[in-house]
C-alpha cells in the first residue's frame, strides 16, 4: 500500500472581517497558534464536509489564541490534508493563526 498526501493551502475568507493599520510600529506579536480537525472517509462516504472541518479548526484555533485585552488573532490560514490509502481518506484540516497585542505609540 503507498499513501498520497496532497496539500491544498487556502486563506480563509473572515467573514467577520475588521480593517486595522498595522504599518506603524503600534504591535507586538505575541505568539502563533495552530489547531486541526479531522475526519475519516471510506469510498467518499462519511465524516464533514470540508467547510465544516474548517469552521472546527479555526474555532479550535479561536480558543487556542484566548485573546485578551488589545489582542487580536491575525494572519489566518487554514491548510487542507489529504492522506489517501486505497478507498480509505482522512482528510485533516490545520489552521495557524498569530497573535499581535496592540501597544500605546
Amino acid at each position: 500500500m503507498t499513501a498520497n498526501e496532497i496539500t491544498d493551502r487556502l486563506i480563509l475568507d473572515n467573514q467577520n472581517q475588521t480593517n486595522v493599520v498595522l504599518s506603524d510600529d503600534n504591535y507586538k506579536i505575541v505568539k502563533t497558534v495552530e489547531a486541526t480537525a479531522s475526519s475519516s472517509y471510506v469510498f467518499g462516504i462519511g465524516g464533514l464536509s470540508k467547510k465544516t472541518l474548517m469552521s472546527n479548526a479555526v474555532s479550535e484555533l479561536t480558543k487556542k489564541a484566548n485573546l485578551t485585552g488589545s489582542q487580536a488573532l491575525v494572519n489566518v490560514t487554514v491548510h487542507i490534508q489529504n492522506k489517501i490509502i486505497l478507498v480509505w481518506n482522512k482528510k485533516t484540516v490545520v489552521a495557524h493563526g498569530t497573535v499581535i497585542e496592540f501597544t500605546d505609540k
